[in-house]
């Protein structure tokens, strides 16, 4: 579209044998989008099949293909609301969704029963042999339930993940899985609102340049997680328990490391940090605790009466010059 806007909106009803789709364009001879308009909204996909009920698929956008935002500040937005079916997910995406600068945002709205966003094999940011070589796009995922299928997160950008704008808290606990990546050049990563109490569980390693936040219920990790930019932090907030898996390894560049179980209080967590497993901070503050009642360190509060607060086996925790507690 050269510097012009892009904006398809797509809305679709049907009941019974319904394959219902407010977008949709997947498939042999995939769309290209592109512009190089400089605004937010430089490229919009809006798909509503909320209207549909009982059929066999309601997806509001259904989209394989490449979006290209070229212009300087462009971003993308796409937004799906489905209605109710046997396939019933309110935004499907594969391909390359890109951008060089501008905001990338993508909204599942559906019933906390059903997916929100579904990932197929996909890139977001920049992809080598695309038109969109580098990103500093601030990357946002909104669901209430997300399939992160096979999906490669590129740029220098923030990447928040979250609940939708309505919710407090992920309908389901949510799984990052080894298929789900980031660029080295994240420059900050939050996972779940403040609020969010279903689980977080990493089963890939992350290492980004920027500070990581975590919000949940039971947050496991099961995997490296690195910041490497100097003084950000690693801060990991459960309403329930925290769990460092066997051998791996939370690490900072002179960066807090903050571990919070219990974080509403109560007796539903504790920090196990199974065997072998290390904080490292170089010189940042380690801090593990619980049960904050507003001031850290008030008390921590264990799984079961007989469980310790925080559980270690063979660990390293290793500040380098900063305070631990």
């Amino acid at each position: 579209s050269g510097i012009g806007k892009i904006s398809i909106t797509g809305k679709t009803k049907g009941s019974g044998n319904v394959n219902a789709q407010g977008i949709s364009a997947y498939g042999a001879g995939a769309m290209v989008l592109r512009s190089a308009n400089t605004s937010a909204q430089a490229i919009s996909l809006v798909g509503d099949a909320s209207a549909v009920t009982g059929g066999s698929a309601s997806l509001g956008v259904n989209f394989a293909g490449t979006i290209e935002a070229t212009g300087t500040g462009g971003g993308i937005s796409i937004t799906g609301t489905a209605g109710t079916a046997t396939t019933d997910v309110a935004t499907t995406l594969g391909g390359s969704i890109l951008s060089k600068s501008g905001p990338i945002t993508l909204v599942g709205n559906n019933d906390s029963a059903h997916l929100g966003i579904n990932f197929g094999s996909t890139t977001l940011g920049f992809k080598a042999g695309s038109n969109v070589l580098t990103s500093s796009s601030a990357i946002t995922l909104k669901a209430d339930q997300i399939g992160y299928g096979t999906t490669a997160v590129n740029t220098t950008g923030t990447v928040g993940i979250y609940s939708l704008d309505a919710s407090n808290i992920f309908a389901n606990a949510q799984t990052l899985p080894s298929t789900f990546t980031l660029d080295a050049g994240v420059s900050g990563l939050t996972i779940g609102k403040t609020t969010n109490t279903s689980g977080i569980t990493l089963d890939k390693a992350i290492s980004i340049s920027g500070p990581i936040s975590i919000y949940g219920g039971d947050i496991a990790l099961n995997a490296n997680l690195t910041s490497t930019r100097s003084t950000s932090a690693i801060t990991a907030t459960a309403t329930g328990k925290i769990t460092l898996a066997s051998s791996k390894t939370v690490q900072t560049a002179f960066g807090n490391i903050t571990f919070t179980a219990s974080s509403a209080g109560g007796t539903a967590g504790g920090i196990v940090l199974n065997s072998s497993s290390s904080l490292i901070s170089f010189g940042g503050n380690i801090t593990l605790g619980g049960g904050y009642t507003g001031t850290l360190g008030a008390g921590l509060y264990s799984a079961t009466a007989n469980a310790p607060g925080i559980s270690m086996a063979s660990n390293t925790i290793d500040a380098a010059g900063g305070n631990i507690n």
